[in-house]
Parts: C-alpha cells; sequence; structure tokens
C-alpha cells in the first residue's frame, strides 16, 4: 500500500487533509479489500489529567478511482471507522486509488512559547504494511518553525526511519524509510 497525504493548516487551527492511498486489490495479502477501504480515526481521548476529550473529524468527499463512492462512520471504542467503498458492489482485483479527503480540529496545540502540530499521517490501524508514505504539511504564512522532526512505528514510538525537509514556502514534506507493519504485526 502506498499512502501520501497533503494536509494544510489554517491559521485558524483547522486542519483540511486530502488522502491519496493506493493499493492492489485480490492478492492473499490484501483479500479484506473486497468492497472498499476501512479508514479509523482516533475521536477520543484521555488526558492525563483524567478526562476525555473528542476530536471532530467531517469527511468532505471520497472516489475511487476517480469516481465518488459511499462513505459510512461507524463508531468503534474511542475511534470511529470510516468505509469508502459500495457494499453491494466488489472491487475487481488490481491496482486502485482511493481519495478521502476531510476537516479535522483541535490538532494544534497551544503552549506557552509555541504552537505545536503533531500528526498521525497514516493512522495505525490498518491491517496491510504500508511500504510508501509520504506526507507533506502546509503552515500558514508567516509561521516561524523551531523544530521539526518525524516517528515512525506504534502509537507513542520514538523510533526516526524517516526523513523530512522544507520543500516549499511554510511547506514541510516527510517520507518514511522503512515499511510500517500492519496492526498486529511486529
Amino acid at each position: 500500500m502506498d499512502f501520501h497525504s497533503k494536509v494544510n493548516v489554517l491559521a485558524s487551527g483547522e486542519v483540511q487533509v486530502a488522502e491519496t492511498i493506493q493499493i492492489y486489490t485480490g492478492g492473499s495479502e490484501n483479500d479484506r479489500i473486497r468492497h472498499g477501504l476501512v479508514r479509523n480515526f482516533p475521536v477520543d481521548y484521555k488526558h492525563t489529567a483524567g478526562f476525555v476529550s473528542s476530536v471532530p473529524w467531517h469527511i468532505t468527499s471520497a472516489t475511487l478511482d476517480g469516481r465518488a463512492v459511499p462513505l459510512n462512520m461507524k463508531k468503534n471504542g474511542a475511534d470511529q471507522d470510516l468505509y469508502v467503498g459500495d457494499p453491494n458492489n466488489e472491487i475487481e482485483p488490481g491496482i486502485h486509488t482511493f481519495v478521502i479527503n476531510y476537516n479535522t480540529s483541535q490538532q494544534v496545540r497551544h503552549y506557552k512559547d509555541y504552537d505545536e502540530v503533531a500528526w498521525n499521517a497514516t493512522g495505525s490501524r490498518w491491517h496491510f504494511p504500508i511500504e510508501n508514505a509520504a506526507c507533506d504539511i502546509t503552515l500558514p504564512s508567516g509561521v516561524q518553525i523551531h523544530n521539526t522532526n518525524c516517528h515512525t512505528g506504534v502509537s507513542g514510538s520514538t523510533e526516526t526511519n524517516c526523513s523530512f525537509q522544507q520543500s516549499a514556502p511554510n511547506v514541510y514534506s516527510f517520507k518514511k524509510a522503512m515499511v510500517l507493519c500492519s496492526r498486529g504485526r511486529a
């Protein structure tokens, strides 16, 4: 699976995202993709102080090979699962491209001396390994960057098998340097 996201952080703190996911269907590894993809979004976060906050996700559109497809969102514990595809039609075996567009907020953390964008570009609940992952983050004009880093691995990991560069004014491009294993795999 190849995963590329374009993340646009607005001055208001809202985040607009376009994810392009290319995957081969029909092989034994990807036999779960018969009708479409399931994209997991973390919604409820438990803070160290003990309270839970909810993060909104608003899906604006999704396509499969350039054609609009049905969407269905279902609560799954502290997460929401987005089903992208037609439950009544099977996808032909081959290479397919899904594009998911959505908006979210509460992704910018505000501290005394700085603000922070902490973004999980791919999510962590895929049933398939991610062979190629990249993310372009565009920040509001005039934002001063003091620190940039990226991490790979399971949630909370400090592994840094990735690289990043400033690819344009206020645009930072990140790429992972290893296969990201599917959930349940080492």
